[in-house]
């Protein structure tokens, strides 16, 4: 037994050690992910990349929603039933950014984060379902623009 003292010292340190970066490795990708969130909230949004479904009966936009978070894929929908000529790219809009759409449309995309479903939203032109599929945050830096990915 005695001669085993050695190796059952240096297992032990070794365990800690492993433990140790683990722990170590696992709070700094924590602390990473809350100072990304930190920092999405302070940056103002540039712009958001959206897509939508334009309808003209309120019933079938509160419809469409229903179906959307069920799990019906958004494109597709938007292909369907959207009278936007941007249906042909499944309601896909591209960069919207400040100041480009009419305000009911701006202020119901902008409030949205990354994944997010509108509910009905009336220009206009109809009824919307905007979906948020990115978002760009203002520049830190002069002409540099930046987008911030949740792990």
């Amino acid at each position: 037994m005695e001669n085993y003292k050695p190796l059952l010292v240096i297992t032990l340190a070794f365990s800690a050690a492993v433990c140790s970066y683990i722990y170590y490795a696992d709070h700094q990708s924590a602390m990473a992910e809350n100072a990304n969130r930190k920092l999405e909230k302070k940056q103002e949004k540039k712009a958001v990349y959206a897509r939508h479904i334009l309808v003209k009966d309120i019933e079938l936009a509160r419809e469409l929603r229903k179906r959307v978070l069920s799990g019906e894929d958004f494109s597709e929908l938007a292909g369907k039933f959207s009278l936007c000529p941007s249906a042909q790219k499944g309601g896909n809009l591209g960069p919207v950014i400040r100041g480009q759409t009419l305000p009911a449309f701006e202020q119901a995309a902008f409030a949205l984060d990354r994944g997010e479903v509108s509910g009905p939203v009336q220009t206009m032109f109809g009824w919307h379902l905007i979906n948020v599929t990115d978002i760009m945050f203002q520049p830190r830096l002069p002409g540099e623009m930046r987008r911030l990915h949740k792990p």
